[in-house]
């Protein structure tokens, strides 16, 4: 599907279903990206990225389950339109204990690392857009810098966030995306693999590469229902 079409779509979606971006992000969980895992200082890790809320760690929305895609009763070409309500954000970690940041404590001197979301594949029929309803990440892992298939996290000062010294105030991530899929039905499993990678001074090494699991879910009873209702009323207005 072309890119105008998905937003014309998402477009129709968000003014149909009278939610607001804020109200939708209020509910939705994060994914955290930070570097030395084992809390433990001077050893490999501990210029590495790596995601700690993954499918079976802690603070995960699903802990190992799939995330469920919900109906959005769009169709287009015979599929529906699926959206998680579950997770939207992309943050860096800042655990009370201060070993998982990835620095950055003085407001004014940003940070040096540079941090990018790499897609490396998505299932077919899988795709994000970004918080302004635009796509992203459009293309699976090609090995080229700064190229379709990678997205800049940028950075952002909070004063509530703790930093590296276990203080408050520190340099975040902070970045909102949406996930999306068409569909068939419910029960459809959308896998969609990520990298986090460093290009700036500090020089992280790239995270492992990891995946999220995805699944389409049946349409609340009450959807069914007035989706229902309304097509038998069609059907009699056409009788008459």
């Amino acid at each position: 599907m072309k890119p105008t079409v998905i937003i014309l779509t998402i477009a129709a979606l968000t003014l149909g279903s009278g939610i607001t971006q804020a109200e939708e992000h209020a509910v939705h969980s994060h994914t955290h990206i930070g570097r030395n895992q084992d809390q433990t200082w001077n050893n490999a890790d501990d210029n590495k990225l790596w995601f700690f809320s993954m499918p079976g760690t802690p603070g995960w929305p699903a802990w190992s389950e799939p995330l469920p895609l919900e109906p959005t009763g769009v169709i287009q070409n015979g599929k529906q339109l699926y959206l998680c309500q579950t997770l939207s954000c992309w943050h860096s970690g800042h655990p009370e204990h201060g070993n998982w940041q990835l620095g950055g404590m003085d407001p004014q001197t940003p940070p040096d690392w540079d941090i990018y979301l790499r897609r490396v594949a998505f299932d077919s029929d899988f795709f994000m857009l970004d918080s302004n309803e635009q796509p992203i990440l459009t293309a699976d892992d090609d090995s080229t810098d700064y190229g379709p298939d990678e997205l800049a996290l940028g950075s952002e000062w909070i004063d509530d966030k703790y930093n590296e010294q276990g203080t408050l105030g520190a340099w975040a991530i902070h970045t909102h995306t949406y996930f999306y899929a068409w569909a068939s039905g419910p029960d459809e499993v959308f896998d969609a693999s990520f990298q986090a990678v460093d290009y700036g001074q500090t020089g992280f090494e790239a995270s492992d590469p990891y995946t999220m699991s995805f699944v389409t879910v049946p349409e609340p009873l009450t959807v069914t229902l007035l989706l229902a209702g309304l097509t038998a009323l069609s059907r009699r207005r056409t009788k008459r």
